[in-house]
């Protein structure tokens, strides 16, 4: 790890799950490289705490985005911290929407699959919404095209653990700054 990075934050609202990557970087001995951060990424207030603007090489959001309130703030962030003229790279991974055109009208299936696929839609949404988990959809990868160029999206169904009839878009987006 010491020969790719320099220096690595690991930023959450989460004081238990802050605890948990402190036993995981002091267990492998990276505290000389990596600091722990408890401050809420959509706040100017992080930036006290992190690099310095336009400064940073990969920004990186597992299965974090879909609980962050202010995702359109959380994008400019990340942002707002790389490298320019795509030196930077954010990476995501996190549980996506049905593909819009799964449900939209003009989807070739027949209407009964269409319907259901409209309704597992909905199913997702409102299931994980009771664990403040708010699916990525298109206006959200959307903010994306607003302050990246968006190198790689690829989604594909994937199951939950102990819920296998429960099967949402898994994905990863990668974009590189402007």
């Amino acid at each position: 790890i010491r020969e790719k990075f320099s220096k690595i934050v690991i930023l959450d609202v989460s004081p238990s799950l802050l605890e948990q990557a402190q036993r995981r970087v002091d267990a492998m001995g990276l505290n000389d490289i990596v600091e722990i951060v408890e401050e809420d990424f959509t706040s100017e207030e992080a930036f006290k705490s992190l690099p310095a603007k336009g400064t940073v090489d990969v920004v990186t959001m597992s299965y974090s985005l879909s609980m962050i309130p202010d995702k359109e703030a959380a994008v400019k962030n990340a942002a707002s911290l790389l490298k320019p003229n795509g030196q930077g790279t954010i990476c995501v991974a996190d549980f996506f929407e049905l593909p819009t055109c799964m449900v939209r009208k003009e989807n070739p299936s027949s209407g009964v699959t269409r319907m259901a696929r409209k309704a597992e839609s909905i199913f997702h949404r409102e299931w994980f919404a009771r664990d403040h988990v708010y699916l990525l959809n298109e206006e959200v990868i959307s903010h994306f095209d607003e302050y990246t160029t968006k190198l790689w999206d690829e989604r594909e169904r994937g199951q939950v653990p102990f819920l296998p009839f429960l099967q949402p878009f898994h994905g990863v987006l990668m974009a590189e700054s402007k």
